[in-house]
């Protein structure tokens, strides 16, 4: 009884760690989010929203290498984590490493074909790439899923940032 209610009082103390450094984050403030995050990881090495937590401060802060290696954790223990497959992806591309990028939107896309911004940041690689005619085809794709006019195409070229 006792252990159960130590659990219990234990994991919504994580919970609100956890949510206290998604605020954080959200305010800008990246290194508090950070001490949250590190925080709940101490406590639950098993917390994929920790890891990706602390990979989109790192992102932010502008570590890409090390924010890969967060968002691989966060992967490693839920390999249908698609946001962190998505940030991952923007990390890579933000180290000019445009391939790996691509691969990893690829696989949020294994996740969920429906994400608009995966197609817009597949675009992106290819025209990075040099291949103008794939980069149209995911930039409609993209255009298609937002229910936007694919007749007009000025968004190419554009980066698409991460949300």
């Amino acid at each position: 009884m006792i252990k159960k209610t130590v659990q219990r009082l234990l994991g919504l103390r994580i919970a609100a760690l956890n949510q206290e450094g998604m605020e954080h984050l959200r305010e800008g403030r990246y290194k508090s989010a950070v001490e949250c995050f590190d925080q709940v990881i101490a406590a639950d090495p098993a917390n994929p929203q920790a890891f990706f937590g602390k990979g989109r401060c790192l992102n932010k802060m502008g570590f890409f290498e090390s924010a890969i290696a967060y968002f691989d954790r966060a992967l490693e223990l839920d390999p249908r984590y698609a946001d962190a497959a998505f940030q991952k992806g923007i990390s890579l591309v933000s180290l000019g490493r445009v391939e790996e990028g691509l691969a990893s939107f690829d696989r949020v896309l294994t996740i969920n074909p429906d994400s608009a911004e995966a197609w817009d940041n597949k675009a992106v690689c290819y025209q990075l790439l040099g291949d103008r005619v794939q980069a149209e085809r995911c930039l409609e794709k993209g255009m298609q899923l937002r229910g936007e006019s694919t007749d007009l195409k000025p968004l190419l070229g554009r980066w698409y940032s991460s949300r």
